[in-house]
This record gives C-alpha cells, sequence and structure tokens, in this order.
C-alpha cells in the first residue's frame, strides 16, 4: 500500500478490524462492487473523523490491484468465509507458515546437507501424518485454537 502512496496512518485504519478484513465476511456477491463501496467509503469516513488526508489516487490504485489480482486471478469464493464453519478456517493467510516455523525449529545447522534436510522433511512428515490418524481414530484431541476474530457482517 505504501508504494501506491497510501499514508501510513491510511493503511492503518484499513487494518483495523471491520474495514478491508470485513471483504472476507459478507455474502461473496456482494463484495464487488457493494462490498468494495463500503470499505472505501468506511476508509474515508474514517480519514475526515482523524483529520487524515485521504489519498484517492492511491486508494484508486488500490482497488484496481484488490479486483485484478483478488476478483479476477483468484474468486471471491477461495478467500471469503462467509456462511462458512469457523472450526474449519485456516488460521493463517500462508499455509505454508507453520511448516516454516516447524522446519527452522527442527534444522539446527543453516545450510544442512542434503540428506539431512530430506530425514528431517520425512520426520516432520510422518509425524503430522501419525497425528492426523490419531486424532481421526480418536486416540488424540486436535489442539484448541484462540476463536477467530471476525468483523461483524453488515447489509449492504
Amino acid at each position: 500500500m505504501m508504494k501506491l502512496r497510501i499514508r501510513p496512518q491510511e493503511i492503518s485504519i484499513g487494518m483495523e478490524v471491520g474495514v478491508l478484513d470485513m471483504l472476507t465476511v459478507i455474502v461473496p456477491a456482494h463484495v464487488d462492487p457493494h462490498g468494495i463501496n463500503y470499505v472505501s467509503e468506511l476508509i474515508m469516513s474514517r480519514c475526515r473523523t482523524e483529520e487524515i488526508e485521504y489519498s484517492a489516487v492511491g486508494w484508486d490504485r488500490f482497488w484496481k490491484y484488490f479486483r485484478r489480482t483478488w476478483i479476477n486471478i483468484f474468486p471471491v469464493d477461495v478467500w471469503n468465509v462467509y456462511g462458512m464453519d469457523l472450526g474449519v478456517v485456516s488460521r493463517t493467510n500462508n499455509p505454508l507458515e507453520r511448516i516454516n516455523r516447524e522446519l527452522n525449529a527442527a534444522i539446527a545447522a543453516p545450510h544442512p546437507s542434503i540428506p539431512a534436510f530430506v530425514s528431517t522433511i520425512d520426520t516432520l512428515s510422518r509425524r503430522y501424518v501419525q497425528r492426523l490418524g490419531d486424532i481421526s481414530n480418536r486416540r488424540a484431541v486436535a489442539p484448541a485454537h484462540e476463536e477467530i476474530e471476525l468483523p461483524v457482517v453488515v447489509d449492504l
């Protein structure tokens, strides 16, 4: 957003709960244009309230990027959680983050040999498959997670 010349204060407003993330919880068919218009108006309104100059050109560029990427390339039904059981919703926008953390914890050397790397991946994979099997066969309980904080859905 900063590359689009949107000020940090405006970005902070957009990142508050109930602003940009609102697009993830409304009816998918309403995301474009109703949801985008709602969020855009909300950001403008908060900028006025906080006496922050609204970067109209920057936000226009952002919404063009958003439509090109998050409407056309990655359709709304891929990332919108409207009507989903929150227990099955991924807790991160990057599913590789967890495996990356586990790999970093398991591999002590910054540049392990190929056999050591493959062995570590094999061990982690086996452990993960075992854990899934234990949970599905009721030999173990899935770890508890904090409740996902989503914005309250508005009628558009």
